[in-house]
């Protein structure tokens, strides 16, 4: 009776993330090459602009036989993780929320050891072609640095580092690092928490800038909340920090925000506005901004986003001669022969380079043949990094068949858009083009065996 009862609730569905994302781009294959209006796909589809609004905003739920004559007209076939019920919206999550799963909440510290008898930059392996470009760009008034790479590449290290240099400069620096579940508000809200959030920071700095803590001062509902947000952040920061000074504001996992489409454009937008401000008000100038992302953030008016603009980095995997780089910061001398045998498992991921590294540095007694015997058990050293990755997978399905897929082909396989820039997000594939092939030897042997 209860299944029968909760069967007659479910009546609407909704898109999920990788449907609209298809519908979304379809909408944009007009023969102008713009992007095709609601009244335009009504004619076209035979639906209601009503509908089409309806199914696209993803905040009510469409029947099933809208949803998928508006696929089909877009030449398109409607995949069951296309659309779910609405009340089961959480079981196809977008990827911003899947590229925010921190895995067994390890932390991005990808090439630093955390061994409290060390400084963060004892173990850290300079890469010198990324670093030397972003001390550069921080001294440009108004800059942006956009560090793009997926899960455990090494963007929370660069941005750490980055934050140290700017420290021994003498900027003022303020580090947030955004989830999904800041949205989960209104646009004002989440400004004033912004804002909250970087004067309660400054407040609490060394310099001890006297800072309002009263938003009410500088909020006023007859300007909007991006005007109000401008105003403070103006007013109350940039105006009041030392004339010569500089902050340095870091955004990361900043790609989080797309849960809430709204909030993120509107937020992105901003973010692009005072970049322009800085270059042609001197107050502005004092402002440097450090993005870091997973994957590609897409929005319709390229002059409403900070993702086209200042100093792009993109994370690669380690060199040969990086790992043993990084072998001698432990103290472990690695010849190539040893380099190229962790390289057949893990190619060149940072993440997995250092814990290897760690690992036979610890153990040296047993030296590199250990790992190389259990790197693929259920013993080594990896466990619980691949049974985190497999207990995701087993909570997004879509994701896992498109893993399966590619880990038992013995080529490249092609999927769809979103799967592909999903799984690259979260680190378990590399992209050659339109194609997928997983990133290294030990996904490809495990989740052979698991999935």
């Amino acid at each position: 009776m209860q299944e029968q009862q909760r069967r007659k609730r479910r009546r609407g569905r909704i898109l999920t993330e990788q449907g609209w994302q298809k519908l979304n781009d379809a909408f944009r294959e007009s023969e102008t090459g713009e992007k095709l209006t609601n009244e335009e796909i009504a004619e076209k589809s035979k639906l209601s602009v009503d509908t089409i609004s309806k199914i696209m905003n993803r905040e009510d739920g469409a029947d099933k036989q809208s949803i998928e004559q508006l696929f089909r007209c877009l030449g398109l076939q409607a995949t069951k993780y296309d659309y779910c019920y609405l009340d089961e919206e959480q079981d196809y999550p977008n990827l911003s929320q899947v590229a925010t799963l921190h895995i067994n909440n390890e932390k991005d510290d990808t090439l630093i050891d955390t061994n409290k008898n060390s400084t963060d930059t004892d173990f850290y392996l300079e890469r010198s072609s990324f670093e030397h470009r972003c001390y550069e760009a921080i001294l440009q008034p108004g800059c942006v640095i956009r560090i793009k790479a997926p899960w455990h590449m090494g963007k929370t290290s660069l941005i750490n580092k980055i934050i140290y240099h700017a420290k021994k400069q003498g900027y003022l620096t303020v580090l947030l690092k955004f989830s999904p579940e800041d949205t989960e508000t209104s646009l004002d809200q989440f400004l004033r928490w912004f804002c909250a959030c970087i004067s309660k920071h400054l407040n609490e700095s060394e310099l001890k800038i006297p800072l309002s803590s009263n938003l009410n001062d500088y909020w006023d509902n007859t300007y909007g909340s991006k005007y109000n947000c401008t105003h403070f952040f103006e007013e109350n920061l940039l105006q009041k920090i030392p004339e010569n000074s500089i902050l340095l504001l870091s955004l990361d996992n900043i790609d989080s925000l797309d849960k809430n489409r709204k909030i993120a454009n509107e937020f992105f937008d901003l973010l692009r506005n005072w970049c322009e401000e800085a270059q042609r008000q001197n107050t502005w100038k004092k402002l440097r901004l450090v993005l870091a992302y997973s994957r590609k953030i897409y929005i319709d008016d390229i002059y409403r986003s900070p993702f086209n603009v200042g100093e792009h980095i993109e994370l690669l995997e380690l060199t040969l001669e990086e790992i043993k780089q990084l072998g001698n910061l432990y103290q472990l001398t690695l010849n190539i022969e040893h380099v190229q045998q962790i390289m057949q498992i893990v190619g060149g991921h940072p993440y997995l380079v250092k814990l290897a590294i760690k690992e036979i540095s610890r153990n040296r007694h047993t030296r590199i043949e250990k790992f190389l015997t259990t790197a693929f058990t259920y013993t080594g050293i990896y466990r619980e990094h691949l049974e985190a990755y497999l207990f995701l997978l087993d909570k997004h399905p879509y994701l896992k068949d498109a893993m399966r897929n590619v880990v038992n082909s013995t080529v490249s396989v092609r999927l769809e858009l979103t799967q592909a820039l999903e799984l690259e997000s979260i680190g378990l594939v590399k992209l050659e083009g339109n194609d997928a092939k997983p990133r290294c030897e030990l996904y490809r042997q495990y989740f052979q065996k698991y999935l």
